[in-house]
């Protein structure tokens, strides 16, 4: 909620939300459209993967420029877009790993055997685990430059330490993100069937 008071005072901390609809909603437009028209299945599940990917990197990215934007504003009493995009594009790299490991096992739940109640169950802890863990991770990744593994490594000791709070925001415009992107996703699956 902090995040949000401080969104009220400088807009400029929105436009990654802003800039993830202008993206991810046309995008998963046309992915529900070629999903639909496509017949083969293994086509389909590839279809699937690349767009999927390419979603979780749009939203990754703009978690990034929230972190950077939230990080400058609590230290600094204003935010750059420009120094936001600067560093997030930076850990380009490192967001595209992580967007292709979020889609392999967004797909692998979603292809995991439906009669397993176990087996869905334990996808859906991994996934999640996986999810957190992004979110805690990125903040370090973008704002220190880092690698992906780098990042992994210095996360959890930066979390403890983090007086900014940026990533209980990525986390929170994180999850804003989702529920957008998710209510979109339906309108336009539901449009194209």
């Amino acid at each position: 909620f902090n995040v949000l008071g401080m969104a009220k005072q400088n807009t400029t901390l929105l436009r990654p939300i802003l800039f993830n609809l202008m993206i991810a909603t046309p995008l998963s437009i046309v992915l529900a459209i070629v999903s639909g028209l496509v017949d083969n299945a293994a086509i389909d599940y590839l279809v699937m993967a690349l767009g999927v990917t390419a979603l979780y990197f749009t939203d990754y990215c703009c978690n990034g420029l929230t972190a950077s934007l939230i990080y400058q504003q609590v230290t600094t009493g204003s935010a750059s877009m420009d120094e936001a995009m600067a560093q997030t594009k930076k850990s380009a790299g490192g967001i595209m790993i992580f967007a292709a490991i979020s889609a392999l096992f967004d797909l692998l739940v979603s292809l995991t055997d439906r009669r397993s109640v176990w087996g869905k169950i334990v996808a859906q802890i991994v996934y999640m685990v996986w999810t957190t863990a992004t979110y805690a991770v990125m903040p370090t990744m973008v704002l220190e430059g880092v690698s992906f593994g780098q990042a992994f490594s210095r996360s959890k000791e930066l979390m403890k330490q983090d007086p900014t709070e940026v990533g209980a925001g990525v986390l929170g415009i994180g999850l804003m993100n989702w529920i957008i992107n998710a209510a979109f996703f339906f309108i336009a699956f539901k449009g194209s069937g």
